[in-house]
């Protein structure tokens, strides 16, 4: 028998590492490309392409809350001694903690927000490392 399928609400997409949910997210963005080549010849009109590699980068962005131990984890991924730890198997939820996109990552930078007239806010900017997964 065939499920039926809906759309997925943003509210139940979190970022999950360790199997522990990192709490105070606002939202993930997950992007995934390939190199391609272009494959050009003479007495053609239109370009043709090769497809290379497979490549994918993302970002998270939520509330900082340090006192929160997989958000401090992060934090310290890259502003300790020795920065740039792969982060394996970082999971992107989405209607639930069985679906999700996983993959390891690096953490290529972190920006911190704080206004003047608000909570403080982050955005985590990911590198992927080999192969991203869905598991739906």
């Amino acid at each position: 028998m065939a499920h039926a399928t809906t759309p997925t609400h943003g509210k139940t997409c979190r970022v999950e590492k360790n199997s522990v949910v990192m709490e105070f997210t606002e939202g993930w963005t997950i992007h995934a490309e390939v190199d391609l080549e272009m494959i050009a010849r003479q007495g053609k009109n239109w370009k043709e392409k090769l497809a290379g590699m497979g490549d994918w980068n993302g970002s998270f962005s939520g509330q900082l809350v340090l006192g929160n131990t997989e958000q401090k984890a992060i934090v310290d991924n890259i502003i300790n001694a020795t920065p740039g730890t792969k982060l394996i198997d970082v999971e992107f939820n989405l209607d639930t903690s069985s679906n999700y996109f996983s993959g390891d990552c690096f953490v290529k930078n972190i920006d911190i927000n704080a206004p003047v007239d608000g909570k403080l806010g982050f955005t985590v900017n990911i590198e992927g490392n080999d192969v991203l997964s869905l598991n739906p």
